[in-house]
């Protein structure tokens, strides 16, 4: 398997091809774009809970666009073991943590598998590739 990552584009006319599937601004913006005001002031990048709700949006919108068929990472606000069952319940076949780690240390991956097989058990399913897009079914 092969994973590409697809960085914001730069302007209204770039656009980038994946797999078939159109990506541009009105899909992929900036980071800082439709977030609250007081984001825009921040100096560097945002990760983390900020960029929660927008990335489990768009990972729905690519999975709805690719009708589930690529990989899609979720990334962005993977705190807790709901955020990451809502990342692979909106498409998100993989799931990248990081500043999540940064706050609250190495043990947050148990705690994100332990809720993940609740999640699993709650729903009756037998497999989390059984969850993955589940809010699109």
């Amino acid at each position: 398997m092969t994973l590409s990552s697809a960085s914001p584009p730069r302007s209204s006319s770039t656009a980038s091809r994946i797999a078939g599937v159109e990506i541009d601004r009105a899909l992929v913006a900036s980071a800082r774009a439709g977030l609250a005001a007081r984001w825009h002031q921040e100096s560097g990048g945002l990760s983390g809970a900020p960029l929660r709700a927008r990335s489990t949006a768009l990972i729905a919108r690519l999975w709805r666009l690719t009708e589930g068929e690529l990989p899609i990472i979720g990334v962005g606000g993977i705190d807790t073991p709901q955020a990451a069952w809502e990342k692979i319940r909106a498409g998100a076949s993989l799931l990248q943590v990081y500043t999540g780690l940064v706050y609250e240390g190495p043990a947050l991956a148990g705690r994100i598998c332990r809720g993940l097989l609740e999640r699993l058990r709650s729903n009756r399913l037998d497999h989390l590739a059984r969850a993955v897009g589940l809010d699109h079914r």
